[in-house]
């Protein structure tokens, strides 16, 4: 054991540290056994899987397909960007004025709308691009 350290471990006896340890378990427990947390990991894990996808293909599709030089490619970076932090804000105003239900219709909907988005840029680059 450290010189240092032993002073530190002196002021906390053992059997309260395990107690200490216990509680903070506890409380992790009680996070991670949230439905609330699950069911936003539910509708967050979508888009946000959809923005690393893109980010992950937009500089190669942007260099190579496009011709974009790097600023040009960071300029897309900020596009989308601005574009998730307008519309998160936008959603969150209209969040607190709906409903349980109409919460639930709102997620739907924009999935669904995320999929066919989605679906017709890549194939409108496929047959037009």
């Amino acid at each position: 054991m450290d010189v240092e350290t032993e002073p530190l471990l002196a002021q906390y006896p053992k059997p309260k540290r395990r107690q200490e340890a216990k509680k903070r378990w506890k409380d992790l427990q009680s996070i991670l056994g949230s439905a609330r947390l699950w069911r936003s990991v539910l509708v967050v894990a979508p888009a946000a899987m959809v923005k690393a996808a893109l980010e992950n293909i937009l500089p190669l599709f942007a260099d190579h397909k496009l011709k974009y030089n790097e600023y040009e490619v960071g300029l897309c970076f900020t596009l989308i960007a601005v574009s998730f932090l307008t519309t998160s804000v936008i959603i969150s105003f209209i969040w607190g004025c709906l409903t349980d239900n109409g919460q639930n219709w709102f997620v739907t909907l924009a999935m669904v709308f995320l999929g066919m988005t989605s679906s017709t840029l890549l194939v409108s680059y496929i047959y037009g691009g």
